[in-house]
C-alpha cells in the first residue's frame, strides 16, 4: 500500500521532471498508424476508434507522397491488396495508460474487421 510519502514523492517527481522526459511522454500518447482495407470497414475501425475511452482525436492525415517504401514492412502488404484503400491516421491519447490500451484495441477492431494495420513512428 502506498504511503503519503510515497504520493509526495511521485508528484514532486511529476513536477519536477525534465522537459526532454515530458516531451516524450507526449509522443507516446500520440499514435501513428496505417490501415489497408475496404473504405466500409476503414472507416468502421476509425468511427469506433473514436469512441475509445481516453482518445481525444483521431483523424486521417492527407499524406501526398506514395507509402511504397523498399525497407518498409507496408510494401509488401501493399503488393497484396491492391484492390483496397491505404489511410495514415493519427490517434492522440489523454495519457500513456489510454494509449496502451488505445493500441490493443485498434488491433483487435483490425483483427475483427479484416483490416491491416500497421503502427509506425512517422509517415
Amino acid at each position: 500500500m502506498a504511503t503519503p510519502a510515497r504520493h509526495r514523492r511521485a508528484l514532486a517527481w511529476i513536477v519536477m521532471r525534465p522537459r526532454y522526459l515530458q516531451s516524450t511522454e507526449l509522443n507516446m500518447r500520440t499514435m501513428r498508424f496505417r490501415l489497408d482495407g475496404e473504405p466500409e470497414r476503414v472507416g468502421t475501425l476509425l468511427a469506433l476508434a473514436r469512441g475509445l475511452d481516453g482518445v481525444d482525436r483521431v483523424e486521417e492525415v492527407a499524406d501526398e507522397e506514395p507509402h511504397m517504401h523498399e525497407d518498409s514492412s507496408s510494401a509488401g502488404l501493399r503488393a497484396e491488396t491492391a484492390g483496397s484503400d491505404f489511410h495514415d491516421v493519427e490517434m492522440h491519447a489523454l495519457d500513456a495508460q489510454s494509449a496502451d490500451q488505445a493500441r490493443g484495441e485498434v488491433q483487435r477492431l483490425a483483427r475483427r474487421l479484416g483490416v491491416a494495420v500497421e503502427f509506425v513512428e512517422r509517415f
